[in-house]
């Protein structure tokens, strides 16, 4: 059971290791060559999910390069990646009993440019679909791409949403993220409000 317990998490957290994966509706399609390094990439992408169930991908965007600075710190955006799973049995119970799981899956990285201690955490945000669906950022299922950083940190990792309705609909996406604070809770940064569109 312990296995389960970690199993999913983990897939969904590499879930974008190979997000250079194309699929029907991937927005770049001027690559007619994969390297080696690629197709390894893209097969343990798709290993780790499929031990989860089927994978249908939707849309994928390693090129996402999305960046901004607010204050102290510095958030990198690189990919993107939207799909479903549909779930094997022993995977249910922990996506309460659902057939199908719907995902989109941020890859980001959180820098502190300054000596002091900055509360800051993307993997807390929120997406808003034009699919009318608003949805916060998955804990359990994401990586720690926030927190304290106490001096000159970076952090690494995915952020997970599980929406309830079809991401195979969704085309644009509004991603909310509070500002950095200090260690006395005063605000260092401006709210961070992206928007990505699924072509």
């Amino acid at each position: 059971m312990k296995k389960l317990l970690y199993a999913a998490p983990l897939a969904l957290a590499l879930a974008l290791a190979g997000c250079g994966e194309t699929s029907e509706k991937t927005e770049d399609n001027s690559k007619t060559e994969n390297t080696s390094e690629d197709k390894a990439a893209e097969k343990k992408d798709k290993d780790e999910r499929s031990e989860m169930g089927e994978v249908t991908d939707y849309y994928s965007n390693d090129n996402l390069g999305y960046s901004i600075k607010e204050g102290p710190m510095k958030l990198d955006i690189s990919k993107v990646q939207v799909y479903d799973v549909k779930l094997n049995d022993e995977y249910k119970p922990q996506f309460d009993n659902k057939e199908v799981i719907h995902v989109i899956a941020f890859k980001a990285k959180a820098e502190n440019t300054s000596e002091d201690t900055i509360g800051f955490y993307p993997d807390q945000a929120q997406i808003v679909t034009d699919t009318k669906e608003q949805v916060e950022a998955s804990m359990l299922f994401s990586g720690e791409v926030g927190g304290d950083f106490i001096g000159k940190v970076e952090k690494e990792g995915t952020i997970v949403f599980l929406l309830e309705k079809e991401v195979a609909d969704v085309k644009e996406v509004k991603l909310a993220i509070e500002g950095p604070h200090d260690e006395n809770f005063d605000r260092v940064g401006k709210n961070i409000t992206a928007e990505f569109k699924f072509k």
